[in-house]
This record gives structure tokens, C-alpha cells and sequence, in this order.
């Protein structure tokens, strides 16, 4: 039987036609049955290939490169079970808007259902968790079969990014024999030599924007408002770079108050100066929705962290408006209006509009229909909740001062030694509350991604392991995740120990998942005496000690100056380094707890 190798050239074309439209990362998981895409990505110009033996790490780093840049990354993996570990990673780029494309390689019809060795049936294995799903098919050697390759590839891509950033999968079946051949001229050479040469087809993507019909009616909102405040939740991806300073610019011309959580693009940079108190301490505030009285609340970026905003929206007491998507924008059903279309694009518009309005009625000398009394209200509203934001901030600062060494000042110190341009992805469940609520705001243009989408723990050193491939090597990357979630990971600690560039990893270590003793399970009398051993889960275990043993440069450190000393050196050395904090296991939520108390009476004293 004669042997060709179409299959070496089917996968040079997929691969060289995926580089083309824009892809520059691929992240390998080694296997047999990928072989012809693995030499295939090896020998394509301009593609960086990461090898990362655990397909779940290699998913969440992945995840991380296509979070930070904007730009997919292609998972490639062998068949079998192997791509079913990238479904958690799949899951949360979904959720979270967030462009990735799986490839998986796959055996041939003949082999399926026959009891063949790491064989299943892979078509549709990720659900409804994909954009697009698209067989590759087996390779052909007919005109039409090898010109849908590169419209393949260009289709994957322009799924992955538009209208709704996130993940697709690429099914594609090899048969044996997986290594290149020595075949000789074959029939289709020119064909291919051809393609590749013309490269795929350019798709041009766009995210949907709101009518002009949108824009208006949301600027008659903004004007008849006395009190209205924009809440600012985790950015998307797709919005993170830009969004900081549109949302300025729309909150001077529309004298909104400016909530912003930290992951929000809106805490670091232009909107800074802008932004008061911290959110969840602010919004869970009696005092500060009775004193201030918003009629009006606007909302941007995915649904904030801020479990005071959930008990709020849950209420329905304040009108909402949710720019953005209307997936993933209103889990409590109150919102009384969702705008879709890019929150970029329109708040820049409306910006422009209310500016417009604005100049039109000084020119008019507009009197009468009561637009001056609204638009003199909204002044003294900011007002007043400014300086219920400045007195939340003075709070926060006395509280640092006075308190020991804990997660707050841990929070407080890693955004403070951060150094304009740093990366700073932030693990879920307590940490990010507490930075939300000790870090401040700042001039500084910081990044800070945060793994909204589903609120899982997992893969956060991985997806900070791809935040550092993606960010240019001066500007630091910075990982701070809980102990449990830092375990939950040691696998991507294998893969961090080959990064030339800073990356930080802080893990803060109260041993075991406090969390739950702030939750509603830890006043359960019958649940009480199972806290520890089901959901706390104390472990005992060093972190710096088992990234040592691993080859990372590590720190254990129980103090704010030494902190700040193994931040500055970690900060300026060129690879991975772990610093453990050690903290008390219960003081962060005995510390926010007097936290609130006292904003709650700063707050009264401040709206008198």
C-alpha cells in the first residue's frame, strides 16, 4: 500500500492558517495521536508553543493568555480522556467572555465504538459551553476538502472573538501513520503549497452596538436622575483596557457617583480619583442608601462581587439599568432595563451626548421644566457621597493602622508595591473582598483580571502562569490566591518554574477555607461541630515549603515589612517566585466585621 503525507500537510495547513488569523499561542499537552499537529505548530513561523503536561493546567494557561491579551490561544491535546480536562477551563471562558480554542485530536470513524484504545466519542464534549464546534475531519486529498481547511481555521477564530468572546473546540481525526512520511511529489502538493501561500480568508468580527434609540433614552435617564450611581463589577476581558477611562469621562458628564470594584478597570487609572469608599462596605451601608438616595442605579462589567450589591439588587427598590450582554447581567431578575452592544462603544456615545445636551442647554439658558433642579441635585448628591466615600476611606486607614498583621494588610501591601503597568489576577471567594475592601483606589494604571465567570477556585496559578506569556516582560504578573486554591493548583507550579519574567505568586495562608465561617453554615447549630472537618478543612501544610521542593524561589513571611521586602525582590527577579503570608486563621472576618461597624457610624456623621 502506498504511503502518503497528506496528514503532515493537512495539519502544517490548519496550523500555518490559524496563525494567519491572528493566533500566536499554542499550549501543548504531549500525545500520540496529536503528532501531526504538534510538528505541525513546531514548524509554523510566529507561534510560541508551551508544553504543559497536565491538560488541566495547560487549559487554565490557556484561559490566562486569552484573558490577558484578548487574543485565543490553541489548546492542543491527543484523544481519549485527554481534552475532557480542559471542561472546567471551557466552562469558565465561557462564562466569562473570554476567547479560547480547543483542538483536540481525535481517531477515525472506524475506530469509534469498537472498544479501540483511548478512543470516545469526542464530538460535542464540551456541550453548549462553545460558541461553534467544528470537525476537522480526517484528511482528504480532493480541492474542496483541502480548501475548507484554512476557512476551518479562520471560522474557529472569528467564533472565539465575535459577537460573544469565548471558547470553541476543533475535533480532528488522524489516521495512522502520525509521523511525517517520506512520500515523494504527490497530487496535492501544489494545492497545498497554494493555500498556504494565499493563507485563509479574512473574517472580519464585530461586537453589536447599541441603536441610537439606546443612547438617547439612557441620557433621559441620566438627566431626570437626582441621585444616580454607576456600580462598575469585574471587567470583561474584551472592555478591561479601555474601560477605565470611558467610564471617567461618562461619570464627569453625568455627575454619576462612581462605585467601582477592583477587578472592575474602573479602581486603577483615569476613574480613580473618581471612585469612593469601598463597594461592599459603601452599598451595605444604611446609612449611605437612606443619606444618599439614589433613584438610579447603572451597572457595567460582569455582576459584581460585592454581596451588598446582591442584597440591594435583590430588593428592587432602585431602578437598574445593566449596560453589556444580557447574559451573565442580572442573576436577581430586577434589572428594569438591559442594554446589549459594546458598554465601550456606548458609554462613549451617551459621554458625547450628555456633553451635547449639556452645551445646548447653557446656550438655551434651559430653565423651567425642572432640568436645572435635577441637574443641581445630582451635584449635591456627589457631593454627599463623596464625602461618605472619603469618610469610608479614612475608616479603612485607621483600621490598617490600628490592626495586627493579617489578610488586610496583606491586601493592602501587594497593591501598594505594585509598580504602574503590573498585572494583578486576584483568586476568588475571600480574597477578592479583601482587596476590594483595603486597597483603595489609585492613579496607577494597574491590569487586575479576576476569575469571574464561574467564582471557581481552580487553576489560578496556571491562568497566572498565562497572564505572564501573554504581558510584555517588564511589567510584573501577580497571582494572590487563598491557601486551599493554591493546593487546589500545584500542578501549574511544574509549568511556572520555566518563566524568564517576574511572576508573583502570593498565596495567603490562614490554613484552610475561612470562607465558610463568614457564611450562613457556620451559625448553623446542627452544622457547627462539621465546619472544621467538611468545609474549613485545615491542611497544616507549607506552600513555600512544597514550591521549594518543586525549584521555586520562595518567601515565608508573617510580617508587613517583610512582605514588602520579598514583594520588591520577587517584583524585580526574572522567574516565578512563591511568597507565603502566613496569617491568623480567623481575623479577616472579625477585622471587617468592626470594619463595618465603623464606616456605618463615620457614614452617618458624614451625610449630616
Amino acid at each position: 500500500m502506498s504511503r502518503s503525507d497528506l496528514h503532515s500537510a493537512w495539519a502544517r495547513l490548519f496550523l500555518a492558517s490559524l496563525r494567519a488569523s491572528g493566533v500566536r499561542e499554542v499550549v501543548l499537552s504531549p500525545g500520540s495521536r496529536s503528532t501531526p499537529l504538534a510538528l505541525a505548530a513546531a514548524a509554523t513561523p510566529g507561534l510560541r508553543i508551551t508544553v504543559v503536561v497536565d491538560e488541566r493546567v495547560a487549559s487554565f494557561v490557556a484561559l490566562g493568555i486569552g484573558r490577558a491579551s484578548g487574543i485565543p490561544a490553541v489548546l492542543l491535546c491527543t484523544s481519549g480522556t485527554a481534552g475532557a480536562h480542559y471542561l472546567p477551563a471551557i466552562i469558565e471562558a465561557s462564562e466569562a467572555e473570554v476567547p479560547l480554542i480547543a483542538v483536540t485530536a481525535d481517531r477515525p470513524w472506524e475506530l469509534q465504538r469498537c472498544g479501540a484504545s483511548q478512543t470516545i466519542d469526542q464530538r460535542g464534549l464540551f456541550g453548549g459551553f462553545v460558541r461553534h464546534a467544528a470537525l476537522l475531519g480526517e484528511p482528504h486529498a480532493g480541492l474542496d476538502a483541502l480548501r475548507a481547511v484554512p476557512r476551518v481555521a479562520a471560522q474557529v477564530v472569528a467564533h472565539a472573538l465575535a459577537p460573544v468572546p469565548g471558547p470553541v473546540h476543533v475535533d480532528a481525526a488522524f489516521r495512522k501513520p502520525l509521523e511525517p512520511v517520506a512520500a515523494g511529489a504527490e497530487p496535492w502538493n501544489e494545492e497545498v503549497a497554494r493555500l498556504l501561500r494565499v493563507g485563509p480568508p479574512r473574517m472580519s468580527v464585530a461586537r453589536p452596538r447599541a441603536g441610537e434609540s439606546a443612547v438617547a433614552e439612557l441620557v433621559r435617564r441620566v438627566q431626570a436622575s437626582r441621585s444616580p450611581v454607576l456600580v462598575a463589577g469585574p471587567a470583561r476581558s474584551a472592555e478591561r483596557r479601555e474601560l477605565g477611562g470611558v467610564v471617567a469621562a461618562f461619570v464627569r458628564a453625568s455627575r454619576c457617583t462612581l462605585v467601582a470594584e477592583v477587578a472592575s478597570g474602573a479602581r486603577f487609572g483615569p476613574a480613580a480619583e473618581l471612585v469612593i469608599g469601598a463597594p461592599d462596605e459603601l452599598l451595605g451601608s444604611e446609612a449611605f442608601v437612606a443619606g444618599a438616595a439614589p433613584d438610579l442605579m447603572i451597572e457595567v462589567g460582569l455582576p459584581p462581587v460585592s454581596s451588598a450589591w446582591s442584597r440591594l439588587a435583590a430588593t428592587a427598590k432602585i431602578p437598574r439599568i445593566v449596560l453589556g450582554a444580557p447574559r451573565l447581567a442580572d442573576p436577581h431578575g430586577t434589572a428594569e432595563w438591559i442594554v446589549d452592544g459594546d458598554v465601550v462603544d456606548l458609554l462613549r456615545r451617551t459621554t458625547t451626548a450628555l456633553a451635547s445636551a449639556h452645551d445646548v442647554a447653557a446656550q438655551e439658558g434651559a430653565t423651567g421644566d425642572g432640568a436645572n433642579d435635577r441637574a443641581r441635585s445630582r451635584d449635591v448628591s456627589l457631593t454627599r457621597t463623596r464625602a461618605a466615600g472619603q469618610a469610608v476611606s479614612s475608616c479603612v486607614r485607621r483600621a490598617l493602622a490600628a490592626g495586627p498583621w493579617g489578610e488586610a494588610i496583606v491586601a493592602r501591601r501587594v497593591v501598594e508595591e505594585l509598580p504602574e503597568g503590573a498585572v494583578l489576577l486576584l483568586g476568588n471567594s475571600g480574597i477578592v473582598r479583601e482587596v476590594d475592601a483595603w486597597a483603595g483606589a489609585d492613579v496607577r494604571a494597574l491590569e487586575v483580571h479576576h476569575q469571574r465567570g464561574v467564582a471557581g477556585i481552580d487553576g489560578l496559578v496556571a491562568g497566572g502562569v498565562g497572564a505572564r506569556l501573554a504581558t510584555e516582560p517588564e511589567r510584573p504578573v501577580v497571582v494572590m490566591l487563598g491557601d486551599v486554591a493554591a493546593l487546589h493548583d500545584l500542578g501549574a507550579l511544574v509549568t511556572a518554574r520555566s518563566m524568564t519574567s517576574p511572576l508573583v505568586i502570593v498565596v495567603v495562608h490562614n490554613d484552610g477555607g475561612r470562607i465558610f465561617e463568614q457564611l450562613p453554615i457556620a451559625g448553623t447549630p446542627a452544622a457547627a461541630s462539621s465546619l472544621e472537618e467538611l468545609f474549613v478543612v485545615p491542611h497544616g501544610l507549607s506552600l513555600a515549603a512544597v514550591a521549594a521542593s518543586l525549584g521555586l524561589a520562595t518567601s515565608r513571611v508573617e510580617s508587613a515589612d517583610a512582605l514588602a521586602t520579598a514583594l520588591r525582590e520577587a517584583l524585580a527577579a526574572p522567574r516565578a517566585t512563591v511568597i507565603e503570608a502566613v496569617v491568623a486563621p480567623r481575623e479577616a472576618g472579625a477585622r471587617r466585621r468592626a470594619l463595618g461597624g465603623a464606616i456605618e457610624r463615620a457614614i452617618v456623621e458624614a451625610l449630616r
